[in-house]
């Protein structure tokens, strides 16, 4: 408690400076789905960003003010009368709120390192929080995930890694020594093995090349999980089971939090998932929902409890060499029981759903012809026709008019 009335001040400001980015986080929610491509979006953030979203024109500059979502009534565009959503309030206080448990968390002393280590850690990963916020209500409304959202921060978690080596969570690799089995197989032809045991003595002496590898090999792992999930769905369901912004987003946090937290990551989301899914589905009958959100709250609870995270997890992560073969078998484990809830679905009647593959068919052409041609004499010579239909129009004029008739 103590520690909080000390950090009291320097919440309120972080809490106001995370409100202001609120408010550049909620430009990267609107524009970011307005193009397909990365470079393209990123263009849009720097392109007239007091217009309305609605017709274009500039705000007024007290309109440009974080929170002003909260007097929506009174807060419209000069053009269209566009009121200003409430929600962007809502992710403004949730972007300072955030940001501001995030000090609270990470300000506490640590033996080794700095006040300001302390401050830079920080920094790093409240860039990852405001990433999971725009990647959050982009994909709650649109069910994607656009790479402006993860790529720019992707690149700050690997760079930072390597530039700032104090801030990963855990150390990339540690295997514990004692393993009966591990001492038995690193004999003879197996030696080599010995050379995983305990911590390597590379950590020590290249610092920065070892944030640097904790950052690669989080990046790597978190998007190889969810890419080997996703292409076994695919295999076993039929139909696409994760898409692959989701691969992209595990891997942006991958490479903040390193390979054994995004791992955890990965196996916490489906249980946030299922508070969801189940009413979803009972009152609602939908299955189709965002995974985006709820890695995203995984690992906004995995960067805040860690250390009590850790504190049950790190004798698995420390059986080294083991841990793909544990994988493995997870995986094929996972398979057997997609199998076998299909198996059980086609065994009560419940037919596999196809996938919609939305094509082009002759009737839309037809549709299309028709609609476009509003003007009958398009393209031609005017027809006689019979003036009722026309009259009935208010085209009677017009036609006159174009057939020098006169008025």
């Amino acid at each position: 408690m103590d520690h909080l009335i000390d950090l009291a001040p320097h919440l309120v400001l972080v809490f106001a400076v995370g409100v202001l980015i609120g408010r550049f986080l909620n430009l990267c929610i609107v524009r970011f789905p307005r193009d397909d491509s990365f470079v393209g979006q990123l263009k849009l953030l720097f392109r007239r960003p007091r217009a309305c979203d609605g017709c274009g024109l500039p705000r007024s500059w007290w309109q440009c003010l974080p929170l002003t979502g909260l007097f929506s009534k009174t807060a419209r565009c000069g053009g269209c009368r566009r009121r200003i959503p409430r929600r962007f309030a809502v992710v403004e206080l949730l972007t300072g709120g955030l940001l501001a448990v995030l000090y609270a968390f990470e300000l506490q002393p640590e033996v080794g390192l700095t006040d300001a280590q302390l401050q830079l850690r920080f920094l790093y990963h409240a860039v990852m929080f405001c990433a999971l916020i725009v990647a959050t209500f982009i994909d709650f409304d649109l069910k994607i995930i656009p790479d402006g959202s993860t790529l720019p921060a992707m690149a700050v978690g690997v760079l930072g890694g390597w530039l700032l080596p104090y801030v990963f969570l855990t150390e990339v690799w540690y295997q514990q020594p004692h393993l009966s089995f591990f001492e038995q197989l690193a004999q003879g032809e197996w030696s080599w093995l010995a050379a995983f045991q305990g911590r390597p003595e590379w950590i020590e002496r290249w610092p920065h090349l070892h944030g640097l590898a904790v950052s690669l090999a989080g990046l790597v792992v978190g998007g190889g999980i969810v890419w080997s999930v996703r292409i076994m769905g695919e295999r076993v369901l039929g139909r696409e089971a994760i898409g692959f912004g989701d691969v992209i987003l595990l891997a942006m946090i991958g490479s903040f939090v390193g390979w054994q937290a995004a791992a955890i990551v990965f196996f916490l989301a489906p249980l946030f998932a299922l508070m969801t899914v189940v009413p979803s589905w009972i009152f609602l009958r939908n299955r189709e929902i965002p995974f985006g959100p709820y890695l995203s709250l995984a690992a906004v609870v995995v960067v805040l409890f860690w250390q009590e995270i850790w504190a049950e997890t790190d004798q698995i992560f420390s059986l080294g060499v083991f841990l793909p073969v544990v994988g493995l078998v997870m995986l094929c484990a996972l398979a057997s029981l997609l199998g076998m809830w299909l198996g059980i679905k086609r065994l009560f009647g419940f037919e596999a759903e196809e996938e919609f593959i939305e094509e082009w068919t002759s009737g839309d052409q037809l549709s299309f012809l028709a609609n476009e041609v509003i003007d009958p004499d398009q393209g031609q010579w005017s027809r006689a026709s019979w003036l009722g239909g026309d009259t009935g129009r208010g085209r009677s004029h017009y036609r006159r008019w174009r057939g020098g008739g006169g008025w």
